[in-house]
């Protein structure tokens, strides 16, 4: 089993604990300028967002309308594909964030 595999089973692990949970965007902004795995998906929105339970986490936020990218948004975090990968690789899976 690869290095890379080996990460992703170990962070999966995290991130099923935070799937589902709501909470509300306290930061934001919008990347222009981004590393090689996602490049192909600028512009994109990164959000802080202050979990109900009083944790801070970030990620990414998608299917929203630019209005709803603001301070107090109410959102939850949902199960989304990370980045491109290529044809040997592993397709990675994270937390992102969508607004209710």
């Amino acid at each position: 089993m690869s290095q890379q595999a080996v990460r992703t089973w170990r962070k999966s692990k995290k991130d099923k604990s935070l799937l589902g949970l709501k909470g509300t965007i306290t930061s934001w902004t919008e990347v222009f300028v981004a590393p090689p795995k996602f490049e192909s998906q600028t512009p994109y929105t990164i959000v802080l967002v202050r979990l109900d339970s009083g944790e801070n986490v970030y990620g990414e936020l998608v299917d929203f309308e630019k209005t709803q990218a603001c301070i107090g948004q109410a959102v939850k975090s949902i199960l989304r594909k990370v980045g491109t990968v290529g044809e040997e690789e592993v397709v990675e899976y994270g937390i992102k964030f969508i607004p209710v």
